[in-house]
């Protein structure tokens, strides 16, 4: 399974900075039936560049196929 997480575009002009991410899954064609809990980790360090020159934002993430985002995470570096 590969995981992959997705800036939503346009970012808008918010202070601090809101960003919207979505998160894609490929199952690689596994019928994913198996009830497995893995944790992900995700370089953020290129989202510093949409950021700045702040060091801090809300991060909104968006399960695949979600209206309303899944989690809401202060994120400051």
């Amino acid at each position: 399974h590969r995981f992959a997480l997705h800036l939503v575009l346009p970012v808008p002009r918010t202070d601090p900075p809101v960003l919207d991410l979505s998160l894609s899954h490929d199952a690689g064609g596994d019928v994913c039936e198996a009830l497995l809990l893995p944790v992900l980790r995700i370089d953020l360090r290129p989202l510093h560049s949409v950021i700045a020159p702040r060091r801090s934002a809300t991060l909104r993430v968006y399960r695949p196929g979600a209206a309303a985002p899944s989690a809401e995470l202060p994120y400051t570096f």
